[in-house]
């Protein structure tokens, strides 16, 4: 097989339940189609830090090499992200003196301060994303480039990381063979976000979360830029974990429950109750005939799910910013595809915001099933459809997606990180760790 990997793009999504990989051609700069797909299940990696680096690479090789033999080509180099509760964010000022008209010089050196300050020894830094700027008292500057100003204050929200789960990825990468795009791990939710949330929703205030197996990526926009992330325990296992407890049965037949039955906020009035049998066996429940219901199920992963939310509505409401969500919330990654829990979501938010009706979505990335082109957000209100979408736009892999968004901006825009607009930009000042 040809190696190809120069004219293609590729990204990895390194998750706590199953690796995938992603090859595509670009067409534009905000235009890819995707050529090749490969999913692994996951191994060696947990809560996002690995605690094994020989079985995380015969996962990898596994992913990669599907991705390869469905895309008729090797790759070589990949982006990829990361996610864990190592990674911790908060939003920084930062301050300079133009006394004149503000030039690129005067944004480098905000930005060299925030550099400087803030990070520990054992921590590197995932993103520097700028909120807004101040100049001279007045507020709210998107784009400070050319103003007149004696003093600039600029908000930015800064993402880092614990250096050693980093280095760690770049070394379980490496000797699966593969290089990191630009020496640099981009912060899962920020790709999430960029192959789901359109300029209206970032616009108006919407948190994204996306619910992994063992993760909760948080992240809230406002007036179009990222005010607000964290990543915070539970997912997926969670659930399958509470209906092992409370059904008694092992996990795995817990996890084959949930896929099989499983669903939030069952309603007897339109939803089949249907049964199964339960397992007798030692260690568990020895008691014989046990069945159960899926409106018993769906009681039990009711009572986790909204568990579940309500931890990250009060870390939004800790922010103060639960009642700027005007566009609502959008839920992603594997967990998101239970049906009902679009509906646990709007219950569990809109219960504290004074009887208002809160607006929830699925996110999914949007895949045309019959170019196998990638729609960005940006495009959803002038593009049409003409079929089906793809089998593989799910909410699953709506990380590695966004990656390859990332990667086909950076590649298809010469001198993009000089040029473009400072605010706003999700792509903005990621910077290279390795």
């Amino acid at each position: 097989m040809a190696d190809n990997s120069a004219g293609l793009l590729a990204a990895i999504d390194v998750g706590s339940s199953k690796i995938v990989c992603a090859v595509a051609e670009s067409i534009s700069p905000d235009r890819f189609k995707v050529v090749g797909l490969g999913v692994a299940k996951s191994a060696g990696i947990r809560n996002g830090t690995i605690d094994d680096i020989e079985l995380l690479n015969e996962a990898l090789i596994e992913a990669v090499e599907q991705a390869e033999k469905t895309a008729g080509a090797t790759i070589r180099e990949v982006s990829a992200g990361i996610s864990g509760t190592h990674i911790s964010s908060k939003n920084m000022t930062m301050l300079t003196l133009p006394d004149g008209e503000v030039n690129k010089s005067h944004i480098d050196e905000l930005y060299s301060k925030l550099l400087a300050s803030g990070k520990g020894q054992n921590s590197r830094y995932l993103a520097m994303v700028p909120i807004s700027f101040t100049l001279d008292g007045t507020a709210g500057i998107s784009n400070p480039l050319g103003l007149e100003c004696k003093r600039i204050d600029g908000l930015f929200h800064v993402v880092m990381a614990q250096s050693s789960p980093c280095l760690n990825i770049k070394k379980a990468l490496s000797r699966s063979g593969l290089t990191l795009f630009q020496s640099e791990l981009l912060f899962n939710p920020l790709s999430s976000a960029m192959a789901l949330l359109t300029p209206e929703e970032k616009g108006n205030g919407v948190a994204l979360i996306d619910i992994g197996a063992q993760l909760t990526d948080i992240a809230v926009f406002i007036d179009g830029t990222i005010q607000y992330s964290a990543v915070i325990e539970g997912g997926g296992e969670q659930i399958t974990n509470h209906i092992s407890l409370k059904a008694e049965v092992d996990a795995e037949r817990a996890e084959e429950l949930k896929i099989k039955m499983g669903q939030v906020k069952f309603n007897p009035m339109q939803d089949a109750n249907e049964s199964d049998v339960l397992p007798v066996y030692p260690g568990f429940s020895q008691q014989e005939s046990r069945t159960i219901t899926k409106q018993a199920l769906s009681s039990i992963i009711d009572e986790k799910v909204a568990d579940m939310l309500e931890k990250v509505y009060y870390r939004i409401q800790d922010q103060g910013l639960h009642s700027q969500l005007q566009h609502g919330v959008v839920l992603t990654g594997g967990t998101s595809r239970l049906k009902g829990i679009d509906r646990m979501a709007r219950e569990v938010f809109s219960s504290h915001m004074a009887g208002r009706d809160m607006n929830v979505r699925i996110g999914r990335p949007i895949i045309a099933n019959d170019t196998l082109e990638f729609i960005a957000p940006e495009k959803y209100a002038s593009t049409r459809l003409t079929g089906s979408l793809a089998g593989f736009s799910l909410p699953e892999f709506s990380a590695v997606m966004g990656s390859l968004y990332d990667q086909n901006i950076k590649i298809s825009t010469p001198g993009l990180r000089s040029k473009k607009n400072m605010f706003g930009r999700l792509k903005d000042w990621i910077f290279g760790n390795f």
